[in-house]
């Protein structure tokens, strides 16, 4: 009984001490709040108008942070702050904004400019961060989100003391107050502290190093807007980032230090159990043959024989699990997947599948998964050569003709050679088991319709070298660099116990720069090529001079216009070409030449109510009438605009215009967005051009 009633007295002792400790740590917690919002709110100047309010903590056993979150109707605040102080996240939200249009839409060209724009932004970085930082925004990034007109997005570099960083900054403005909408500072979790900005590796020394780290192989490539024409050209033999040490020296591959980190055992469950999960997939092969474009597809014993009797693939001991037929989009041929598994229930270690031609049996790819390999190298390098060689020669002479062997030791590429230079789009890859010398992957890239263009003196490599690094500047600066935590030191404990295995720590470092990748230096001409997607939101009409066409260029600032990049004034307006304006007004980003962009377009357009499927006609040419009635009707203006006998015009030949579009005349004409002609007239049934649908768009858009 004592030792029981000592017992409980412990626990009540150390119950009551818990008790102590915790009113300790919430008290401690409230003041912390406390504290961390007065700062916030002298540092923002949030005004004391919100009704609600509350704090949550996050602790990352790094830097914990605090999100607070402030509140009244219609009107939304949240920041996020560090314990250090350091804001990193900033989001105002008002419920009137709606960013749902809803089937109607308002936009108006903004009354700032994009200088002013971004002063303003400024301004409110500078309330949030200290003073040794700064922030450099992007050329051409001041632009305009998809979303409409109402908002602005500024993008940049955060600078320390005068020298980039590895932090990007995104600030997203409210056009018309200059107001803050949102702010993130975007950085990693780091550790120790910022190195002195002093170098002691001269420059000189330092690009010399950087420039060594590249070489450029003369090869045939295609472009993504004509992939059956192939160009020759210098193309990065490796795409790694290096940087230079700006205290020691030393070169180091940062690329290959980021993946010696990466963790890929992740990688290789998922692999495994996405298999697994495709080999129990019940689908019949009643339900894949029920379409008419499987028709003389061969069935799956006939299909899996074909593969079987390739001994190369090492199926001998396989189940055949699964057969998939489907069809390719693109060229309507229908391939089949069958799937195989080795072993019975949790013993299966090894998983295969085949992509073949549903029509003859031939071989497309293969792959395969072993959850655990086997530790035989036998058929590593030239006996693993020998084997992929012979395959290809058995099934793939042709192509293997027209190949040279590029890479190999258990994986080995096959590039076709043209004209005596590589075109790596074409290719042979074999992987080949290094234990008992079965073919494990299999993959054929081959396009027969490429065209190849010839060159007949190309520029140097060294040519072409110097003028790939022109595209670049040679930058001193912070580099993040990931260091691996060591579990033996103690000072790394407790980001271990967090699940940390690695953390980022700044360097002073040299390290190249551009502004867009650069993809290669052209053969021919010695230019360099840049990605094709590093296009600017501005659009830039080709055809015409722009100051000529003033309505035009202030809409295609903000990416409003027709995306082909032709205004083309005095051309019949299409509807196709008036509904991707209107969208594009709101956002909406259309490109003609892509599959499935026109079916795309008219979806966004029935939305929104622009027009019914039932007045879906993309190549009709659209009278001035209906230039009008497609605008007002999608700016909600036309809801009261079809209502007979209550609208009057003004134009001499109101008489002219049809009764189902003169109340759309009526009100474009009484908000000023369309004027007559010198007689007076509105001719409503002449065909519109499109420099007259940019105009009326500018007026609506232009409106007080």
């Amino acid at each position: 009984m004592k030792r029981w009633l000592s017992a409980m007295m412990a626990v009540c002792m150390l119950s009551s001490m818990w008790g102590a400790h915790a009113a300790d740590a919430t008290a401690a917690q409230d003041a912390q709040l406390q504290s961390i919002t007065k700062t916030v709110k002298a540092q923002l100047a949030i005004p004391d108008t919100y009704t609600s309010f509350y704090g949550e903590k996050n602790d990352d056993g790094l830097e914990p942070s605090w999100q607070l979150h402030w509140s009244m109707p219609g009107d939304t605040l949240e920041v996020t702050v560090r314990e250090g102080g350091v804001i990193t996240n900033y989001q105002h939200i008002r419920d009137t904004e709606r960013q749902d249009i809803g089937g109607t839409f308002e936009p108006k060209l903004p009354k700032n400019d994009r200088s002013t724009i971004e002063n303003a932004a400024q301004r409110f970085l500078k309330q949030v961060l200290s003073a040794r930082e700064t922030v450099r925004f992007h050329a051409g990034t001041a632009e305009i989100l998809p979303v409409s007109t109402r908002e602005t997005g500024c993008y940049g570099t955060l600078y320390y003391d005068g020298l980039p960083t590895p932090t990007s900054i995104a600030v997203r403005m409210r056009n018309s107050d200059l107001s803050v909408i949102g702010y993130t500072r975007n950085e990693s979790k780091r550790i120790g502290d910022i190195p002195v900005k002093t170098p002691s590796v001269q420059r000189a020394d330092a690009v010399q190093k950087l420039k060594g780290t590249l070489s450029l192989r003369l090869q045939y490539t295609t472009q993504q807007s004509k992939p059956n024409e192939a160009v020759l050209r210098y193309v990065p033999e490796s795409i790694d980032r290096y940087y230079v040490d700006a205290q020691s020296g030393q070169l180091v591959n940062l690329s290959e230090l980021e993946r010696k980190l990466v963790d890929f055992s992740a990688n290789a469950t998922g692999e495994a159990e996405s298999k697994a999960d495709t080999a129990d997939t019940t689908l019949t092969e009643a339900e894949q043959q029920g379409s008419a474009l499987l028709k003389d597809v061969l069935d799956k014993t006939a299909l899996d024989g074909k593969l079987r009797a390739m001994p190369e693939l090492g199926l001998s001991g396989f189940t055949t699990n699964q057969i998939v037929y489907s069809v390719d989009p693109k060229s309507t041929r229908v391939q089949a997947y069958l799937f195989y598994s080795q072993g019975a229930g949790q013993e299966r270690s090894i998983y295969k599948s085949a992509t073949v031609d549903a029509k003859t049996g031939e071989l497309w790819s293969i792959s395969t998964y072993r959850a655990q390999e086997n530790k035989s190298t036998a058929y590593q390098g030239s006996a693993g050569q020998s084997k992929a060689l012979a395959f290809l020669q058995r099934y793939q002479a042709k192509a293997l003709a027209q190949s040279e062997l590029a890479a190999g030791d258990t994986e080995f590429v096959w590039e076709q050679q043209v004209n005596g230079y590589p075109f790596p789009e074409n290719r042979l890859h074999v992987r080949v088991s290094p234990s008992d010398g079965t073919i494990d992957d299999f993959s054929k890239i081959w396009n027969e319709d490429v065209v190849f263009e010839t060159v007949q003196k190309p520029v140097t490599a060294a040519q072409a070298l110097d003028q790939y690094w022109n595209t670049h500047t040679m930058e001193l600066g912070y580099t993040a660099v990931p260091v691996a935590l060591d579990p033996t030191n103690p000072i790394y404990a407790k980001y271990l116990e967090y699940g940390y295995r690695y953390l980022t720590q700044w360097k002073l470092t040299y390290t190249a720069e551009t502004n867009h990748y650069c993809y290669g230096i052209d053969a021919s001409t010695g230019n360099a090529v840049f990605a094709e997607d590093a296009k600017s939101p501005i659009l830039t009409y080709t055809d015409v001079d722009m100051t000529k066409h003033p309505q035009a260029a202030a809409l295609a600032q903000f990416g409003i216009g027709y995306a082909e990049g032709l205004l083309q004034p005095e051309r019949s307006l299409t509807q196709e070409a008036l509904v991707a304006l209107l969208l594009s007004a709101d956002g909406y980003s259309y490109d003609p030449t892509s599959d499935g962009a026109q079916d795309a377009l008219y979806e966004s357009a029935y939305q929104r109510g622009i027009l019914t499927r039932a007045e879906a006609a993309p190549q009709k040419i659209m009278t001035r009438a209906e230039l009008v009635k497609l605008l007002i009707t999608c700016t909600g203006y036309g809801k009261t605009a079809g209502l007979p006998g209550i609208y009057r015009c003004s134009f001499a030949d109101a008489a002219h215009i049809p009764e189902a579009y003169y109340g759309y005349v009526a009100t474009a004409q009484g908000m000023g967005l369309i004027r007559g002609d010198e007689k007076g007239r509105f001719l409503p049934n002449a065909a519109a051009t499109r420099e007259q649908a940019i105009l009326v768009l500018y007026q609506f858009m232009s409106r007080k």
